[in-house]
Parts: C-alpha cells; sequence; structure tokens
C-alpha cells in the first residue's frame, strides 16, 4: 500500500499540474461575445478575434469557461483572476458602453 501511495501522489500531482492545458485542445468557445463592426472601423474584426481568443475569459462577465471552471479549487482560483481582471478592465464596459451590453447590439460611446 504505501508504494502505491508513492506513486499515486506524484502521478495525481502532475497529472493536477496539467489540467488547464486542456484550454489548449478544447479551448472555450467565446468567439461571439464581442460585436463585429465591419467596415466602418479599420482591423476592428481582427482585435476582436484576439481579444475573444485570448482576453475575455477573465475581463468580461458572461465569458464561456473551461469545464474545469466548475471544480473547487479552480473555481476558487479562477473567481479571483476574473474579479481582479475586470476590476482592471471590463472589455463590455470599455468598449460599449455598459457592462450589460449585448455582443450584437453594443454600441462604442
Amino acid at each position: 500500500m504505501n508504494k502505491k501511495l508513492k506513486i499515486l501522489i506524484p502521478v495525481g500531482l502532475v497529472l493536477a499540474l496539467l489540467f488547464p492545458l486542456l484550454n489548449l485542445i478544447m479551448p472555450p468557445d467565446n468567439s461571439g461575445l464581442l460585436a463585429k463592426r465591419g467596415a466602418d472601423l479599420p482591423h476592428w474584426d481582427e482585435a476582436m478575434a484576439i481579444l475573444n481568443e485570448k482576453c475575455v475569459h477573465c475581463h468580461a462577465a458572461d465569458a464561456n469557461l473551461p469545464f474545469y471552471a466548475s471544480l473547487p479549487v479552480a473555481s476558487t482560483l479562477m473567481e479571483i483572476d476574473i474579479t481582479k481582471g475586470r476590476a482592471g478592465m471590463d472589455l463590455k464596459k470599455e468598449l460599449y458602453g455598459c457592462p450589460s451590453a449585448m455582443a450584437d447590439g453594443g454600441e462604442k460611446r
């Protein structure tokens, strides 16, 4: 039994540390969270694609989180990160003027 614990504990720790890397394989879909605006602003759509992929998880209230965000330890850590991220910049508020703006109807103010 002691040998099994010596093997299981390091394996469990390694798996727990590698768990967030699943985002690279199965990222959450936030592609429609920020609105596309078309040709009126050059490069807007490209910028929104980057923000949707890289920033919106911590800087928008209604982002789709990874599946492990509901696990006990991960949920607490992610809640802290999201709170800090939105305190620094809330993308919906910065881009559309209010935090409750919908992605497809938001207006820049």
